[in-house]
């Protein structure tokens, strides 16, 4: 049995200010969403950008959907205040909750040895995460997963969302090396 990725990637529009995207992953829910954006300039390559670098993009809320229901009790709220030459203001910014999220999905809160801390999660870390219940929860599971942003200012640029799907053991391999069940 394997835990199997599945990334989807669409364009958010320069001059947003929300973004959604139904259906993610066509019927098919992941028992663990993570959602990042990136600046469309990086992800095709650039030379002073880092396609690494999950950005903030001024971003007010982030919300998921199950079949037609919240996900999350509230939608991950955000506060981004940024200094006059465009640069992050990492000690007036509060991102505590996305990061609170992140961390319990992920198992950073009980982990001593945190992978990612609240200020490196505010400097280029910025991943919104949700974990779905399933009935059965060592398959995939039938239905909807849908995604929705709303920014506090315009996006300034052309961003790319990154949704990640994570599947557990829901790929069978027999002696082959032959998938048997999924």
């Amino acid at each position: 049995l394997y835990q199997r990725l599945h990334t989807v990637v669409m364009q958010c529009p320069q001059g947003a200010r929300s973004w959604t995207w139904r259906n993610i992953f066509n019927n098919i829910v992941p028992r663990r969403a993570f959602l990042a954006l990136i600046s469309q300039e990086a992800y095709y390559g650039s030379w002073s950008r880092r396609s690494s670098f999950f950005e903030s993009a001024n971003v007010s809320a982030v919300s998921f959907k199950h079949n037609g229901r919240d996900a999350l009790p509230q939608p991950y709220q955000t506060q981004f205040v940024y200094e006059a030459g465009g640069k992050l203001d990492l000690d007036a910014t509060d991102a505590q909750s996305p990061f609170a999220g992140f961390s319990r999905v992920v198992g950073n809160i009980t982990n001593s040895c945190k992978a990612v801390g609240y200020r490196h999660f505010k400097a280029g870390n910025i991943v919104y995460a949700v974990e779905l219940e399933h009935a059965e929860t060592l398959k995939a599971s039938e239905g909807t997963f849908d995604a929705f942003i709303e920014f506090d200012t315009p996006c300034k640029e052309a961003m790319m969302i990154f949704v990640i799907g994570e599947y557990p053991k829901t790929l069978s391999f027999d002696s082959n090396r032959q998938i048997v069940s999924f």
